[in-house]
């Protein structure tokens, strides 16, 4: 599968992940989804950061948060790339972290951008 097509497919289980958890909260679909993206783009750009300066405790804390949040808004598959990168930064594994972190983010944005696209 390409990255554009498990993006797409991903970005349709968000939605309804995020539809049902509206339901739940009484929050708008749009406020929990720009809610998500702000706060994980934030937590990979740091986790990327401190990656590249090899300091993997701080990368795998903002990992370990972007998961958790990610898994629950229905980016199932991100949020097990984002569990393996906080594996292989509790491993000392800091080339590898900061390669495959990378892709994660470029992966994130692509989804945002979807999202994004499909909310207009």
């Amino acid at each position: 599968m390409t990255q554009a097509a498990r993006a797409a497919a991903e970005a349709k289980l968000v939605v309804e992940r995020l539809a049902s958890l509206s339901a739940d909260t009484g929050m708008s679909v749009a406020e929990l989804r720009e809610m998500w993206l702000t706060e994980t783009a934030d937590r990979l750009e740091r986790a990327l950061a401190a990656a590249s300066v090899g300091d993997l405790a701080e990368a795998r804390r903002q990992v370990h948060s972007a998961a958790g949040s990610t898994g629950m808004c229905g980016a199932d598959a991100l949020a097990t790339d984002l569990t393996a990168i906080e594996n292989m930064a509790a491993a000392g594994k800091v080339d590898e972290t900061s390669a495959v972190l990378a892709q994660a983010l470029a992966d994130f944005r692509l989804l945002t951008t979807i999202l994004h696209r499909e909310s207009a």
